[in-house]
């Protein structure tokens, strides 16, 4: 599998991901788009056996209805459907810490150990809102980085 192949699988395990797709899509309400947004890239040096430290970075684009309520007091039981679309997106920022904290990591196979995968934004950021849709479609986004450790140039 292509280290693309296995991010997507690796994304697909998450349970608040219904419909994935990759690089492209049709703004639909609750698709997630995946986009590689960054080539492979050496951070820092190369270590002196050849091995090198790289990372990948997938940008995650959620579509979901523009929520246009406002916000109302926790106390009389209401709640306002853009912060509980917010938490829904936050939540799949947590499984991945999960994720990484219990070393259940991506495998890109042999000559390669990865290293982590984390969140490179704490909360999701809304991108903008789509105004073409009956409802409008808020774009909502965050990066994940899988580092991980190249060993199929090393010397020893």
């Amino acid at each position: 599998m292509t280290k693309n192949e296995v991010m997507l699988a690796y994304v697909q395990q998450c349970p608040g991901i219904r419909e994935l797709y990759f690089t492209t899509s049709e703004m639909l309400p609750d698709a997630v788009q995946i986009t590689a947004s960054s080539v492979e890239t050496a951070a820092q040096t190369a270590y002196i056996d050849g091995s090198r430290l790289r990372y990948l970075d997938y940008n995650l684009i959620w579509f979901r209805p523009l929520a246009v309520t406002p916000v109302r007091n926790p106390a009389t039981g209401m709640y306002n459907q853009a912060v509980a679309e917010m938490d829904d997106i936050q939540s799949i920022i947590e499984w991945v810490e999960a994720q990484n904290d219990a070393h259940n990591l991506p495998d890109f196979g042999d000559g390669y150990v990865t290293d982590s995968v984390r969140c490179l934004q704490a909360v999701p950021q809304l991108l903008g809102i789509d105004q073409s849709y009956s409802p409008p479609l808020a774009r909502y986004t965050f990066t994940l980085r899988v580092e991980f450790l190249d060993l199929t140039r090393c010397n020893l």
